[in-house]
């Protein structure tokens, strides 16, 4: 199966849908077992909208936290079983995204209510 392929039915519209899973959420604050980290450490963003499974792949990014900030970097688009463990040429333009850090929390935070 190709990264453009999806395992079960065609999904409609573009076939993605924003993550909404209270685990990668939780991931997305840093609160993360390890079952919803993707192989390189990065965290999803988008998953299918058919299955929500890793497997049809996700765009992916890597979370760090500083003092006062929150910070994307290293997008890429992978699954469980095709893990890019380094920078993703693909999404090497994409610049890195930066949240102010209660901000980013309580917009979390809202969303897993």
């Amino acid at each position: 199966m190709s990264r453009f392929e999806c395992a079960g039915l065609t999904p409609s519209g573009n076939g993605f849908i924003v993550t909404r899973d209270p685990d990668d959420l939780r991931a997305l604050l840093g609160r993360s077992d390890q079952d919803n980290e993707l192989p390189s450490g990065r965290v999803p963003l988008y998953t299918c909208s058919l299955c929500g499974d890793f497997g049809c792949g996700v765009l992916a990014v890597r979370v760090t936290y500083d003092r006062d900030t929150v910070r994307w970097t290293d997008f890429a688009w992978e699954s469980e079983s095709e893990p890019v463990l380094g920078p993703s040429p693909d999404y090497a333009a994409l610049p890195a995204i930066e949240f102010d850090l209660v901000e980013y929390e309580t917009v979390l935070r809202q969303l897993l209510r």
